[in-house]
């Protein structure tokens, strides 16, 4: 089970549902993981992955903005590279609720940024371990990938997902 990030940063978060699930009743009942206590680790997620007060005026730097055009570009190119920088601080978050919340229940919740894995399973299973579950990469035909084709986007891929299963 998984969710797809909102935005290309995690300053957006993640759908406010329940990961679709094949199993019924879906593994949050037999687990225990009750609507609200979700709703509640989402808005964490949400709030680790966005920028404080002091980074946005950081990112807007009267120095930087003595020029319009290298004012506002300038502006974007710091703000982005803030938001890169905010999924240590959404780990964190994901890994208390893991430790507190999840892993008493017999679940683990893991961020992945495309196929890297960024938070969760990290004292069960070792750093490289693999997520179960759908493939996290697009498929390509065989000829596409002969012909060198989706290479780069299967590379790129920078999607951030949010990972739930049971241990």
């Amino acid at each position: 089970m998984f969710l797809l990030a909102l935005g290309q940063y995690l300053t957006r978060g993640f759908p406010t549902t329940a990961p679709p699930s094949k199993n019924d009743p879906h593994p949050f009942i037999s687990h225990d993981v009750p609507e609200a206590d979700w709703l509640r680790f989402l808005e964490e997620v949400k709030a680790a992955g966005q920028l404080s007060e002091s980074q946005e005026r950081y990112s807007q730097l009267p120095i930087v903005s003595i020029l319009p055009i290298v004012g506002s570009l300038s502006t974007h190119v710091i703000r982005q590279q803030m938001k890169k920088g905010k999924s240590k601080e959404v780990a964190k978050v994901i890994d208390n609720w893991n430790h507190h919340f999840f892993n008493p229940r017999q679940m683990e919740v893991v961020l992945m940024h495309g196929a890297t894995k960024v938070s969760g399973l990290k004292t069960h299973l070792g750093s490289n371990a693999s997520i179960p579950g759908p493939s996290i990469r697009p498929a390509h035909s065989e000829s596409s990938i002969g012909k060198g084709k989706g290479k780069a986007k299967e590379e790129d891929d920078t999607t951030y997902r949010l990972f739930v299963m049971p241990l």
